[in-house]
C-alpha cells in the first residue's frame, strides 16, 4: 500500500517505461539498419561487424568511466566540442540535470547495446531463404517495400527474442 502511494516509485516506474521504450525501438532499428547495408557488397566486412559489436564486450565500468568523462559538466568532451564549434549555450551538464540525464542514459545503453541487435539481425538475415526475396523482386518490389513486406516479417522471432531481452536488460539498469 505504502509503495502505491509513493510519487516516487511512480517516477521511477516512468523513467524505467520511457527508457525501455527508447532504448528498445531505437537499438532494434540501427540493429536491422546496419545489418541489412552489411548485406550489400562491402568491403571490409569483418572489421564493421568487430566495430559495431565492440561496445558488447566493453566492461560496464569501462564504459561509465569514458561516458564519465564524454559527459562531464566542466571538462567534457562532448561540452568542450560544443564550445569549440561556437555553440556554448548547448553546453550542459548532461548527467547531473534531471532534464538530460535520462536520455543521457539511454544514448549511453543505445550505443553499448545496438551491436548485440545488429548481429542478431545479421545471423538472421544470413538463413533467409533468398528466393522469397528474389521473387519480391520479380514482381516489382523496391528494396524498401522488400525490407517492410518480407524481409521484416521473416525476423518476427528476432525482433520478438530482442523485445525480450531489451525489456529484461531495461528492468535491470538499476545499476
Amino acid at each position: 500500500i505504502q509503495i502505491l502511494q509513493d510519487p516516487i516509485f511512480f517516477g521511477a516506474l516512468k523513467n524505467t517505461l520511457i527508457f525501455a521504450v527508447l532504448t528498445i525501438i531505437i537499438q532494434m532499428v540501427l540493429g536491422l539498419t546496419m545489418a541489412l547495408l552489411l548485406r550489400t557488397q562491402v568491403v571490409f566486412k569483418t572489421i564493421y561487424k568487430t566495430i559495431f559489436f565492440l561496445p558488447v564486450v566493453l566492461a560496464p565500468a569501462v564504459i561509465a568511466y569514458v561516458f564519465r568523462h564524454i559527459l562531464d559538466a566542466n571538462l567534457g568532451e562532448l561540452n568542450l566540442f560544443l564550445t569549440a564549434i561556437h555553440l556554448p549555450l548547448l553546453a550542459q551538464s548532461w548527467l547531473a540535470d534531471p532534464h538530460f540525464a535520462l536520455f543521457s542514459l539511454i544514448g549511453i545503453n543505445i550505443w553499448e547495446w545496438t551491436g548485440f541487435s545488429f548481429i542478431l539481425y545479421y545471423a538472421a538475415l544470413t538463413i533467409l531463404d533468398e528466393t522469397l526475396i528474389e521473387a519480391a523482386r520479380i514482381d516489382g518490389a523496391n528494396s524498401l517495400q522488400i525490407a517492410w513486406h518480407v524481409i521484416f516479417p521473416l525476423l518476427r522471432s528476432t525482433n520478438f527474442s530482442l523485445v525480450i531481452l531489451g525489456v529484461v536488460g531495461a528492468l535491470k539498469t538499476f545499476d
